[in-house]
């Protein structure tokens, strides 16, 4: 919280479970302060510690996002040919 103070409680929560329980958890969330989506892989490395290895996946999110965005485009479009083509 000193380096990042106005961390979500998402983030708090879930790396406490970790440091608590032993129970390692692969995780992705935004992260409103950062303004990026992160992806973690978090786990004890002693009891009431957790090691966390962030990523930044902001990019790939995005362009996952606008592939779908754009097959689904190219489907509307090629139903509606189809369509077209069964009516002429």
């Amino acid at each position: 919280m000193d380096v990042l103070p106005n961390t979500e409680h998402y983030w708090i929560d879930r790396f406490g479970k970790v440091a608590l329980s032993g129970q390692p958890a692969t995780f992705e969330n935004y992260a409103k302060e950062l303004d990026e989506i992160l992806s973690c892989l978090a786990y004890q490395n002693e009891p009431n510690q957790f090691v966390a290895i962030i990523n930044d996946v902001t990019e790939s999110r995005k362009v996952e996002e606008a592939l779908r965005e754009s097959e689904l485009k190219f489907r509307m479009i090629a139903e509606n040919e189809c369509r077209r083509d069964f009516y002429d």
